[in-house]
């Protein structure tokens, strides 16, 4: 039998709520941690608890109460901006680098907008030292159906004076979406996300054989440490500042939101944004796109209404 039931899960997340002030959201992080550490179990097979009705009745009141005091603390923080589509093509110029380690932080910032994902699903965290992005599940090809795959040019080759691939595909491991790691894929064919990785892709192969020494991790230079979430955001926001937009708060899910915001803005039909971001529901673009873009959306479907 399971150690967690829905009302010992029900009264910790009670108890952190009211000693610690955390939002709603970070309440709903450790909701998800312990649903991810049920489901990772040898129970893993049973219903899980984290996941019960009682459990999301619980989030929803706290997330009606806390509603006052986080709107209150949110207008006396920092606008927070979220990594676009579009932000990444103004600012691919000058935040593309010249260094290793810049040139690294940039296919990061362009594959988390660009493949929906979370910057920590990407590179090892502390919470997630084990769930980094390995060199083999990145593949490119040059055909839309996906058959013809297209292997990396030889070292030393000046990959800019040759055809660069269509899009490539990202075979994901365990997620925060799909936390048993059922092999969800992912497809980037955004040509600013495509040149970044296989820039990347190549300039960490040649540095393993000068310096013979070999990574399996996606987003490490050889021999060196392995990249954090701080350095690309800052990364992004370093590529802000230069352009005088100021030094703006990014955060880790600003990626995400920034991809999901990007299709949303675009009038991409809903199921396919959803699905391209992993959310069985629909409704969590509404959680996840940014009001700018909702707005964009919302005046294409209107002018549809009538000609």
């Amino acid at each position: 039998m399971s150690p967690f039931t829905d009302i010992t899960i029900i009264n910790w997340l009670s108890h952190v709520a009211e000693s610690t002030n955390r939002f709603a959201a970070t309440i709903r992080t450790y909701r998800s941690a312990i649903s991810t550490l049920h489901a990772e179990s040898e129970w893993g097979h049973l219903p899980n608890p984290a996941q019960s009705i009682r459990v999301g009745r619980f989030m929803t009141g706290l997330e009606r109460e806390r509603a006052p005091y986080e709107a209150l603390v949110r207008r006396s923080r920092l606008p927070t901006v979220d990594v676009t589509g579009n932000l990444l093509c103004e600012l691919e110029p000058i935040s593309r680098g010249n260094t290793p380690h810049t040139i690294m932080c940039w296919a990061a910032a362009t594959l988390g907008t660009f493949a929906i994902l979370r910057i920590g699903e990407l590179i090892a965290t502390r919470l997630n030292s084990d769930r980094f992005l390995k060199v083999d599940q990145i593949k490119f090809y040059r055909d839309e159906d996906g058959r013809t795959l297209v292997g990396l040019l030889a070292p030393g080759v000046d990959i800019d004076k040759y055809e660069k691939p269509d899009h490539f595909k990202l075979h994901l491991g365990a997620t925060k979406t799909d936390q048993l790691g059922r092999g969800t894929t992912k497809v980037v064919g955004a040509g600013l996300g495509v040149r970044a990785m296989w820039r990347w892709m190549h300039l960490r192969r040649d540095m393993e054989i000068k310096y013979s020494r070999t990574t399996n991790e996606l987003f490490r230079v050889p021999g060196a440490d392995s990249l954090t979430v701080t350095q690309v955001i800052s990364h992004i926001q370093d590529g802000l500042e230069s352009k005088g937009r100021g030094r703006p708060k990014i955060t880790g899910k600003g990626f995400r939101r920034g991809g999901a915001s990007t299709l949303v803005g675009g009038n991409t039909p809903a199921a396919d944004a959803a699905a391209a971001g992993g959310w069985k529901s629909i409704a969590m673009l509404d959680t996840y796109a940014n009001r700018e873009a909702k707005e964009r959306r919302a005046l294409a479907v209107s002018k549809k209404m009538a000609p």
